[in-house]
């Protein structure tokens, strides 16, 4: 049973051509940080994730160290979740609900005040 939210498509490997291709480019050098990696030893990254409408071509891969992936994974994943945030949609079940409700509304949002550009509250006219 995969954990993965189903409006991520699932990870997509390089083909063995394009992933050779990739590494002979970056010339045995991480391209992230330019340290020397070994040709049985670095992680083919895609440089726009897979999850954000990446391909797995030459153009969209790169030669990356353990650490510098681990990075940017990291990086990567805070990128996701506020993306969700900023969506209107928090948490797992949330991202669940996208298609089946028209706008999920933060707690304690009440229509019935309002904030004005000076930052008071006020209760709307009726």
């Amino acid at each position: 049973m995969s954990r993965r939210p189903d409006h991520i498509p699932a990870r997509k490997a390089f083909p063995p051509k394009v992933r050779q291709a990739i590494y002979d480019r970056s010339g045995g050098e991480c391209e992230a940080c330019g340290v020397e990696i070994a040709p049985d030893n670095w992680h083919c990254d895609h440089v726009i994730p897979v999850a954000f409408g990446g391909e797995s071509t030459l153009a969209n891969g790169q030669a990356l160290c353990q650490p510098c992936n681990a990075a940017k994974g990291r990086l990567e994943a805070k990128m996701a979740l506020r993306a969700d945030k900023m969506g209107g949609r928090v948490g797992q079940q949330a991202r669940r609900a996208k298609g089946k409700t028209k706008q999920i509304q933060s707690p304690g949002f009440d229509k019935r005040y309002r904030k004005k550009m000076d930052g008071t509250v006020v209760k709307r006219d009726a």
